[in-house]
């Protein structure tokens, strides 16, 4: 029997590899009439593999490619949102935050087709940095944080107020380290990873390509002058909502974001706005500063209402009464617990004395009132 390399385990799967999955790709493959030639792999997410390629004129991009399964709304909506923030203001301080597209094309496998997204190479994200210093102590200096900080919000601001964008999914792996020059075939940093040929579903063999993540910085935590090299960039707007009015007006009361990063009105089915993503960067820079989330990671989503009143008091009455969920609560008499739990106090409690006899973690203690 073959050795698996242990890396293989924190690539994506090979399940990945089906009928509206992945594109296969090998290194040293031309994309894109031979415009491209891929030179290394960055890494993956849930619908796409993302690339290092060079172009004709010898500058590295990166692709992100989608699966097959992706290249619906949630692609068009990427592009467009891409687009219409490439377009915008040049000079606006946020405008350096977001991507730049470069070029869109469509390639097909035997997966489907897939659309592919060029955009400046970035590097580690938010969630990746801390790790790649030998000392699971290690956090980001407070100075880097708030450089994170500025470019996040300055990214949001440009969004919001230039491109009448709202991103919704703000969150550590989203927001990228870049630097202020371009890469080049080769640049020492673009390194050839292993890779090992795996068999998939349909009996055919693919090869899966060990990312090569990088970073300017050197391996030490504290090496400020290294940080402040780095800028941040707010990166995957798959599910953006665009919009041709004020973002600050009410839109959807449809779920959006991760529960971790999720705002109160969007938890409770009420009307939200721009301001939902100004939450997601204040649980993202706690998430910085503490190295810990606010709320339990694996709390159930019906449990979140309860600890945002446990942690920042009542809801205001607005946001309760324009709640689709309490609203059906009142109709049909379902869920009273959970209506009543974000405005009475013995409801509260007796709510989770009942979700702590159910096994579900108790809230995290936290001066972050």
């Amino acid at each position: 029997m073959p050795v698996v390399p242990t890396w293989l385990l924190q690539e994506e799967s090979p399940d990945c590899y089906r009928p509206g999955g992945y594109r296969p790709t090998t290194l040293g493959e031309h994309l894109h009439s031979g415009r491209y030639e891929i030179l290394s792999k960055i890494g993956h997410g849930v619908s796409s593999t993302m690339l290092i390629y060079v172009n004709s004129e010898g500058i590295c991009v990166a692709l992100k490619i989608l699966a097959g399964h992706a290249a619906g709304d949630s692609a068009m909506v990427e592009l467009a949102s891409l687009k219409r923030l490439s377009s915008g203001d040049h000079n606006h301080p946020g405008y350096a935050c977001v991507p730049t597209i470069h070029d869109a094309f469509w390639t097909e496998s035997r997966y489907g087709k897939h659309l592919c997204i060029a955009t400046d190479v970035l590097g580690l994200n938010l969630f990746e940095l801390p790790l790649k210093f030998q000392s699971i102590e290690a956090h980001m200096p407070e100075i880097v944080v708030k450089r994170v900080m500025r470019d996040l919000l300055s990214a949001l601001d440009y969004c919001h107020n230039q491109c009448q964008i709202i991103h919704t999914d703000v969150k550590l792996s989203n927001v990228l380290s870049s630097f202020d020059y371009k890469l080049t075939a080769s640049d020492p940093m673009i390194r050839c990873m292993d890779a090992h040929e795996v068999q998939v579903e349909d009996g055919s063999t693919v090869i899966i390509t060990q990312a090569g993540g990088f970073s300017t910085l050197e391996d030490d935590a504290l090496d400020i002058e290294g940080w402040k090299m780095l800028h941040f960039k707010l990166v995957d707007f798959g599910s953006a909502f665009m919009g041709k009015k004020s973002v600050f007006e009410e839109y959807g009361t449809q779920p959006i974001s991760p529960p971790l990063t999720r705002s109160p009105e969007a938890f409770i089915g009420a009307p939200w706005n721009a301001s939902t993503d100004i939450w997601s960067v204040g649980m993202t820079l706690f998430q910085l500063l503490t190295g810990s989330t606010l709320f339990a990671t694996d709390a159930a989503e019906i449990a979140f209402p309860l600890y945002m009143y446990q942690n920042f008091g009542r809801f205001p009455a607005t946001v309760i009464e324009a709640s689709r969920k309490v609203q059906a609560c009142r109709t049909t008499g379902r869920f009273t617990r959970n209506s009543q739990l974000m405005t009475n106090t013995s409801a509260s409690r007796h709510f989770l004395r009942a979700y702590r006899e159910n096994g579900v973690p108790h809230q995290r203690q936290s001066s972050f009132k």
